[in-house]
């Protein structure tokens, strides 16, 4: 489902699981294992930014491109407040970029044609791309067909059929949602699509929020969030 970023709480509960789990630096730190020369990186699809604020201190210099305006307003003003100065975030779309970077990084965006074509020639040394994990049987027919299009299964046979190497980790991280009100987690479930059909957020919550004893957010929803991270270095550096 994509993110639709004109609601605010969007942005304010991806900050807030990331403050609560270490999501974004986690994932930052499994990206630098791939790519210890730093240089220039570019992420396309960046979003609100938050994985590439988290490696910009290890860059040279991170471009950060999205098509939302609000996304990139957002990493903007999160840059400012963090001391951040090596970020060139620009509103547009990414296959019409042009120019050329070390590391070029694509996280849940773009497809394996994606990856075998526009978005590796941009790419002076490697692509990395996280993908999302193979789609379980449970999750909702909507949700079941979007990852049975796109994900680590499909990119590898789109890789394998342009006959590019590359390498291939399946991974696991915690990225559950920290919430400060009941009412707020009711918000979450409606605006993230999270109960099943027929079933009220009433429902989902009791069968699935846990309550933390901290002040800040008393309650959690757990998830893990599966993926796997292709790399594809170049040839010619």
């Amino acid at each position: 489902m994509p993110l639709n970023w004109d609601d605010p709480r969007i942005a304010r509960w991806l900050r807030d699981a990331a403050q609560y789990t270490r999501y974004n630096l986690r994932l930052s730190q499994m990206i630098l294992r791939f790519a210890p020369d730093g240089g220039t990186l570019c992420s396309l699809g960046c979003g609100i930014g938050l994985t590439e604020l988290e490696l910009a201190e290890r860059f040279e210099r991170v471009t950060c491109v999205d098509r939302s305006a609000v996304a990139i307003a957002f990493l903007r003003d999160e840059a400012q407040r963090r001391g951040t100065v090596n970020l060139d975030c620009r509103v547009c779309d990414d296959h019409t970029l042009a120019g050329s970077w070390d590391t070029v990084l694509a996280i849940l965006h773009g497809s394996g044609d994606d990856f075998s074509g526009g978005y590796l020639a941009l790419a002076r040394h490697r692509l990395i791309a996280v993908t999302h994990a193979p789609p379980s049987p449970e999750l909702p027919p909507e949700k079941l067909h979007l990852r049975s299009l796109n994900n680590a299964d499909t990119v590898s046979a789109a890789l394998d059929a342009h006959g590019l190497a590359y390498t291939r980790q399946d991974c696991r991280i915690s990225h559950g949602q920290p919430l400060r009100s009941l009412g707020e987690a009711r918000q979450f479930v409606l605006v993230n699509g999270k109960s099943r059909p027929g079933q009220s957020p009433d429902a989902y919550l009791a069968e699935h929020l846990t309550e933390t004893g901290r002040a800040d957010f008393p309650y959690y929803l757990p998830k893990e969030k599966r993926f796997s991270m292709f790399v594809i270095e170049k040839t010619c550096k």
